[in-house]
């Protein structure tokens, strides 16, 4: 008896809940392994430490086992339904990166718009609620970030950027993604759905909206190309450029001037819609690409 593609014909809920299930299954499997490695370890390593080596198993079980048991049980070649399968070509890559290094003042121009939001005085105790939430996750991220050697950058390039990327990617992209473009029969509609859940997801209330951009971007890369390495490829610059900058904030380098370009703050957002239309340019450049490409094969 196999286990693989059992599940091929089932319905999206079925889908879905299985999903859930496998997913819970994986939170359970991770939460035991993060508290033996952080028992075991934490009179040997620090705490920054102990925090990426969590992230590595939440990454890998929860997020990147999931979406490949689930994809086995949906078919026969679980890989091949993730979009895993295919090498992306050099030019698609650099098209990406591109892409994502003009899009940034657009972006903290986003950043900055959404953290400056605040809700209806009735909605006063959920702000401080989602403001307290942002607060401590914003502690972790410090602590998370506060690297000082090209050891520890490395390290954190591996984990936040090229293992989380692959994880978050195959989940929300290879997978969900999927399986709502399967159920509503539109690929925006998966994308922008997925994008939202994506970001949901994260509980950080005052990045809603840029990650959801972001997401989205990720989701039609994948629809564009049919080869979810360009997501992750998008997704790990994402994370990796955060984590260099912050590496050379911690040497003595003011680099805050770099993420307000394009913001009112700096009085530089005029700066933010020529990002916008060069992203878009950009974007619509990759798109035509891929297609050609896809024509060809």
């Amino acid at each position: 008896m196999t286990f693989s593609n059992i599940y091929g014909t089932a319905s999206f809920w079925t889908k879905i809940f299985i999903t859930l299930c496998i997913m819970l299954i994986m939170l359970i499997i991770s939460a035991i392994l993060i508290w033996l490695f952080s028992t075991s370890f934490s009179n040997i390593l620090s705490q920054s430490d102990i925090l990426v080596g969590s992230m590595s198993i939440q990454c890998i079980f929860l997020f990147i086992s999931t979406a490949v048991v689930a994809a086995g049980l949906f078919s026969s070649h679980p890989f091949s339904y993730l979009k895993m399968d295919k090498r992306p070509s050099v030019t698609a890559l650099i098209g990406v990166i591109i892409c994502m290094i003009v899009f940034i003042p657009f972006m903290n121009l986003v950043i900055s718009w959404n953290q400056s939001l605040t809700l209806p005085e009735n909605f006063s105790a959920v702000e401080t609620w989602m403001r307290n939430k942002e607060a401590t996750a914003q502690l972790i991220t410090d602590q998370l970030l506060n690297i000082h050697s090209l050891g520890a950058l490395v390290l954190l390039i591996l984990v936040i950027g090229i293992l989380t990327g692959i994880g978050e990617e195959t989940l929300f992209r290879g997978l969900l993604q999927k399986l709502l473009w399967e159920k509503t029969g539109n690929k925006h509609a998966a994308i922008w759905i997925g994008a939202i859940i994506f970001s949901a997801i994260h509980f950080q209330f005052f990045g809603f909206i840029p990650r959801m951009l972001l997401g989205a971007f990720f989701g039609y890369l994948l629809v564009w190309s049919g080869n979810i390495w360009l997501p992750i490829t998008a997704h790990f610059f994402n994370n990796s450029i955060t984590v260099v900058f912050h590496y050379i904030e911690n040497q003595g380098y003011e680099l805050s001037y770099f993420e307000k370009i394009g913001t009112m703050e700096n009085g530089t957002w005029d700066i933010a819609v020529y990002s916008l239309i060069l992203f878009i340019l950009c974007s619509y450049t990759l798109y035509k690409y891929l297609q050609k490409k896809s024509l060809r094969i």
